[in-house]
């Protein structure tokens, strides 16, 4: 048998380990990367957050005018005329009626359309309250206006119904609050009044100003 010779052995290279970690530079890099990404993450929440805030303001105030709006329309559709800043009259010799303006208009000169006065504080309805014990008709007048930040309400009261009392007056009863600003301009014919009214939310700086145009015995717009 011939003799099985050992194949001789070849000598392998070392082998270095593969380094562990992050170098110096990587890890500022990365440090850098990441204050940069909660940056950004920080103000995209802020302005999220604004966003959100906004909406949220908008929307409690667009609630408030929209109930506001509603109570002063209903107490528009009973109104027969319209004044700023002074009383209609109540009284009239027959057949003329207190809710017909005089040969010369109470609100103006309906020729030129100028308005007396064109402006003013407050608005101030007359309203026909209707007895059916005598058969007859009482006039009363409802005014708004502004006190602070308070709208109020002077006039009759309104029954649990809503009908208005002819006997009872309330006068400084709370209808809005945080109102900044309310004027009213009348028509020469004292059959509509254009409120302009700012309103603001409480604990912060955000004021929205609408404008209500009103119409004796008629209905609504929202500018």
């Amino acid at each position: 048998m011939g003799l099985i010779m050992d194949r001789p052995t070849q000598a392998r290279a070392p082998v270095h380990a593969a380094p562990s970690g992050f170098t110096l530079v990587e890890l500022l890099i990365a440090s850098v990367i990441s204050v940069i990404t909660m940056g950004m993450v920080a103000v995209l929440s802020v302005h999220q957050i604004r966003i959100t805030d906004t909406i949220s303001t908008t929307a409690t105030l667009d609630r408030r005018f929209r109930k506001l709006s509603n109570l002063l329309r209903e107490e528009f559709r009973e109104a027969c005329l319209l004044r700023a800043d002074t009383n209609p009259r109540t009284t009239a010799i027959p057949p003329d009626t207190p809710c017909n303006p005089e040969p010369v208009s109470p609100c103006g000169n309906l020729t030129t359309g100028v308005s007396t006065p064109a402006s003013g504080n407050d608005v101030r309805l007359l309203m026909p309250i209707s007895l059916p014990a005598t058969n007859t008709i009482s006039y009363q007048v409802v005014r708004f206006y502004r006190s602070g930040t308070d709208l109020l309400r002077d006039g009759p009261a309104i029954n649990n119904d809503g009908t208005l009392n002819s006997t009872t007056v309330t006068n400084g009863q709370l209808v809005a609050s945080n109102i900044s600003a309310f004027t009213t301009t009348v028509s020469p014919d004292c059959s509509w009044a254009r409120l302009n009214i700012t309103m603001s939310v409480p604990g912060t700086a955000t004021t929205q100003n609408r404008i209500l145009t009103l119409y004796s015995g008629s209905g609504l717009t929202i500018t």
